[in-house]
């Protein structure tokens, strides 16, 4: 599953099968999902390294309008 930070639009790599490790653990079942969802996170290691956790959302790309794209008025990523 693609991975990408919403501050900065770089793809984010985790580890093998931490993406299934998140999924479970907010409740949403791989079956839901296709080819279509991603998650975005709001920061990465590269653009806000002082930090090492960050919100995370699962979207579905087809549902993406342009006032989500947006956060507290700033542009976001490239989602």
């Amino acid at each position: 599953m693609f991975v990408e930070c919403a501050r900065c639009g770089r793809p984010v790599m985790w580890e093998q099968g931490r993406a299934t490790v998140v999924l479970h653990g907010v409740g949403v079942h791989a079956t839901d999902l296709d080819d279509h969802c991603m998650i975005v996170t709001d920061g990465c290691a590269h653009c806000h390294p002082e930090e090492d956790e960050y919100r995370l959302k699962v979207i579905r790309l087809s549902e993406i309008v342009y006032r989500d794209l947006l956060r507290d008025g700033e542009p976001m990523g490239n989602a």
